[in-house]
């Protein structure tokens, strides 16, 4: 195909949700399905990539049953995630705790230092050059519930900011990823980036299927 045409995303699973369904958990077992009956997808790491409607435990919770998927998503702004809890003395009895200080995401003096960093250059479509930074901070844990336990798995959470060629921002707010999964190691910062740009390939795919 020409190199400057569109990646087309190929639909793998179709199921009509109903009423008393949720879209979201719909979606993320059919990617396990996906995953469990191919035998070419247990080969390799899969990586699936969507908005923050699939970014609650429920959805991170499923993509644990799958040992080779990252699941990264988009995370809105106003939550509130948790560093580890890092624990001093064993603990002989009771419960060990997991939740340290919280990291609200629109309060940046709850944040430590990155355990990650990494800059670059990507050109648009238009030609003009563009800056990405990404600052990540790894074992990052969040709440769930009695049947979806996610607090078991910690997560990466990245913050990406593009800027213009000039030193401004291009958009005012940045774009908060989680990362998801025993594998997720193996993507770099740049890969992250990259997997969730091709998110908004599907775009192809539902205008065609309209």
């Amino acid at each position: 195909t020409d190199e400057n045409s569109p990646p087309w995303v190929a639909p793998l699973s179709c199921h009509r949700v109903t009423s008393d369904e949720k879209g979201p958990m719909i979606g993320m077992r059919q990617i396990s399905q996906c995953i469990q009956s191919q035998a070419e997808f247990k080969k390799q790491v899969c990586v699936s990539v969507a908005d923050s409607a699939y970014s609650n435990a429920d959805q991170i919770f499923e993509s644990r049953k799958n040992d080779n998927q990252v699941h990264i998503s988009r995370v809105r702004n106003n939550r509130v995630l948790y560093y580890a809890f890092e624990q001093e003395k064993p603990v002989r009895i009771g419960r060990k705790k997991c939740f340290g200080k919280p990291f609200r995401l629109r309060d940046n003096t709850t944040w430590k230092m990155a355990d990650e960093k990494t800059e670059f250059k990507i050109t648009n479509k238009k030609g003009k050059e563009q800056i990405v930074k990404i600052e990540c901070w790894n074992n990052i844990v969040m709440r769930g519930t009695k049947e979806s336990n996610v607090s078991k798995h910690p997560v990466r959470l990245l913050r990406i900011c593009v800027y213009k060629e000039s030193g401004e921002l291009l958009f005012k707010k940045p774009l908060w990823l989680i990362v998801s999964g025993k594998n997720s190691f193996e993507l770099s910062l740049r890969d992250i980036f990259d997997c969730y740009r091709q998110r908004f390939d599907l775009e192809h795919f539902f205008r065609f299927g309209k």
